[in-house]
């Protein structure tokens, strides 16, 4: 990692969600351009690690979408760094 990134602090608590998001990302459509995570592939990840109570899974959901939406931002200002000019 170069020296001008700091590496961020996780901490232990969305460590779960941070895995997930890893895992989930490869459920993604790609083509023109990057798709979300399907709800159906959050709903079987949710269902198989035992996010089933509803607060959970709504707290997991959550967490998922705001991990995409800053993807998306970084995605974003990463490719128009790196467009020519």
């Amino acid at each position: 990692m170069p020296d001008s990134i700091e590496r961020p602090e996780l901490m232990l608590e969305a460590a779960p969600i941070f895995d997930a998001w890893f895992e989930l990302s490869t459920e993604r459509s790609s083509g023109l351009s990057l798709g979300d995570i399907p709800f159906s592939a959050l709903d079987r990840y949710a269902d198989r690690y035992g996010f089933d109570d509803p607060d959970a899974f709504d707290l997991f959901r959550r967490g998922i979408r705001a991990m995409e939406d800053e993807f998306r931002t970084w995605r974003t200002e990463t490719k128009s760094i790196d467009a020519p000019s």
